[in-house]
């Protein structure tokens, strides 16, 4: 998120302002569950279909390739369904559902992988360490791929007694991307600022 904020401050780009407001609305809703409600799988269920449709129209916004773009639609509508069809049709919304988050998790990673592929066909390894994009997305590579195992065997009963080893490297994984967005935003914006002057 502190990345999000440093890049929507330095260049205004509407993908950048559309990540800023997600992350400080999943934030609220994350922190109001945990303050009011016993059992906060509902709004965890609500996050991840904003999840997808927010990431699913960063990656459309970043990509040229029309088939790239077309599978990101079919996989957002997609996903949407599933988490829709699981939630309201089935009544699930109080439940943690790690089947469909990790289908979520992996469609990200399929994104984050068209992206990368898209850019290493196209662009110089000076532009390279100087664009945001490229950093954001290659954190969330790390992120939703770490993650994906973490989330498909988090309800696995063989797995129960390790529930809580399985979030502290969810952690772990998280704090890394973090930090290697983060440092990458503080990089560039510095080097900004030296090319400016």
């Amino acid at each position: 998120m502190a990345a999000a904020i440093l890049f929507y401050n330095s260049t205004r780009l509407l993908r950048h302002k559309v990540l800023f407001y997600y992350y400080g609305f999943s934030a609220v809703l994350i922190y109001l569950g945990i303050l009011f409600l016993d059992n906060n799988n509902w709004n965890y269920n609500v996050i991840f279909l904003l999840n997808i449709c927010v990431l699913s129209w960063y990656f459309y916004s970043l990509l040229c390739n029309k088939v790239r773009k077309t599978i990101i639609v079919f996989l957002c509508a997609g996903n949407a369904l599933l988490i829709i069809y699981t939630n309201v049709v089935q009544q699930k919304y109080l439940l943690y559902n790690n089947y469909v988050y990790a289908f979520s998790f992996i469609s990200i990673v399929l994104y984050a992988l068209f992206y990368l592929l898209e850019l290493l066909n196209n662009i110089k390894e000076d532009e390279l360490l100087i664009n945001f994009d490229f950093w954001l997305v290659s954190g969330y590579l790390i992120y939703f791929l770490g993650s994906f195992v973490i989330v498909l065997l988090y309800d696995d009963n063989r797995l129960y007694s390790k529930r809580g080893s399985m979030w502290q490297m969810h952690n772990i994984i998280l704090f890394i991307c973090s930090l290697i967005t983060g440092l990458a935003s503080v990089n560039i914006l510095l080097k900004r600022k030296v090319y400016h002057v």
